[in-house]
């Protein structure tokens, strides 16, 4: 997998600024250090990977990483699709 373009800068920067960078993946579980290996590849900053199961693409208008967001609370949220933001609010 490729970085998308600023992904690399954007987590250096959130680093930079004191912030825990947490990737929350779609993948299977069982795959979570491949992610992470992936990430560390690819250049891309981050404190933990939380893989969370199958893409949500399977499952339409179910968000699955929905849940762990909750649980995180996050400041900021950024993902590659636009599903995944579904039911992401305070």
């Amino acid at each position: 997998m490729k970085a998308l373009p600023g992904a690399v800068q954007a987590t250096e920067h959130m680093k930079d600024l004191g912030y825990r960078v947490v990737v929350v993946t779609s993948m299977p579980e069982e795959k979570a250090l491949d992610r992470a290996s992936n990430l560390k590849d690819v250049g891309i900053y981050f404190n933990d990977v939380i893989a969370c199961g199958c893409h949500s693409k399977t499952r339409p208008g179910f968000n699955l990483k929905e849940s762990h967001l909750k649980k995180l609370k996050p400041e900021y949220f950024a993902d590659d699709l636009l599903s995944n933001f579904y039911n992401v609010s305070d």
